[in-house]
């Protein structure tokens, strides 16, 4: 393989300096990491497959991307430890053993005989799971029990008023979305059936929710990173708010007694994985290929 470098596109959650050096130093080319946004990764991928090689964010994007025709099929031939994906691949979780809504990545992990996608065992992948984690939000504990709330923590907090003008969700709906249909049903507000599909009368019942709590001023701030996150969590203008886990233990480093909660609705769940940019030539390929055998067996993996 001839010198070169690999361009991958994604999210601070995964793409950190520490595993692009030593992604560098293990494998026979440059790698660029380009940290975007969520929203903005995922309309990288989908608008201009020719300025990434890989990309690196969440299963749902699959539905625009593959749709588009922005990325191509993955040998998993060529994925040496492919027999030990298994959480995907093998359905280990499944609707049928735990209370869960939405979509299975495994749904539309395999590239089907007629080019669609669907959880049928192919030779062929649209993406290659590598990381998954279930995410909540995160609140002040003492402030939540001055301001009267007790356990069970719940979704439904996010919507109470007792906590207006200090709460801050993610912009991106693909998350958020889900959270606040879980808040509103909990604190029944909406009736809401599955959160993760809901109905046009429950979007707009939802929304009718969302509005109202958003011109009283209800929510403080939204994020649109990570970085963003930590930032309104570590300062005094937020008190509760959704926040992925990596962020939580940010905040956490500095000292902020913030507490990341078990909700008893559960929690919602996400996975991420690699996919392979369709303007990627042969050259890149080959790169990418070796990249993601390192994901799986170096230091990430």
């Amino acid at each position: 393989m001839s010198p070169g470098i690999l361009k991958v596109i994604g999210t601070s959650v995964t793409l950190t300096e520490q595993l692009r050096r030593q992604a560098t130093r293990d494998l026979p080319f440059r790698i660029d990491f380009e940290v975007l946004d969520g929203l903005s990764c995922q309309r990288r991928g989908i608008m201009s497959p020719d300025t990434y090689d890989v990309y690196d964010q969440w299963f749902h994007s699959l539905d625009l991307l593959w749709t588009a025709g922005s990325i191509q099929p993955i040998e998993t031939a060529r994925i040496k430890r492919w027999n030990q994906i298994s959480l995907s691949h093998d359905h280990a979780v499944s609707q049928a053993e735990v209370r869960s809504y939405g979509t299975r990545p495994a749904d539309m992990l395999f590239v089907q005989e007629d080019f669609m996608l669907g959880p049928a065992p192919t030779p062929m992948i649209s993406m290659l799971p590598t990381t998954y984690n279930a995410d909540s939000f995160a609140y002040l504990p003492d402030i939540a029990g001055n301001l009267g709330f007790s356990m069970p923590e719940s979704w439904a907090w996010l919507l109470d008023e007792r906590w207006h003008g200090r709460c801050t969700l993610s912009q991106d709906p693909a998350g958020s979305a889900v959270e606040l249909a879980l808040a509103a049903r909990s604190a029944g507000l909406v009736d809401v059936n599955d959160p993760s599909n809901m109905s046009i009368e429950e979007i707009d019942a939802l929304f009718d929710v969302l509005l109202a709590r958003q011109r009283t001023g209800h929510f403080s701030r939204l994020w649109v990173s990570s970085e963003d996150s930590i930032r309104f969590l570590s300062g005094p203008g937020c008190v509760i708010g959704s926040l992925w886990s990596p962020a939580y233990y940010a905040v956490r480093g500095m000292g902020r007694d913030l507490v990341y909660a078990a909700p008893r609705e559960g929690y919602r769940g996400w996975q991420s994985g690699l996919s392979l940019s369709v303007a990627a030539t042969a050259e890149k390929q080959e790169m990418a290929y070796a990249y993601f055998n390192w994901w799986l067996e170096g230091v990430a993996g």
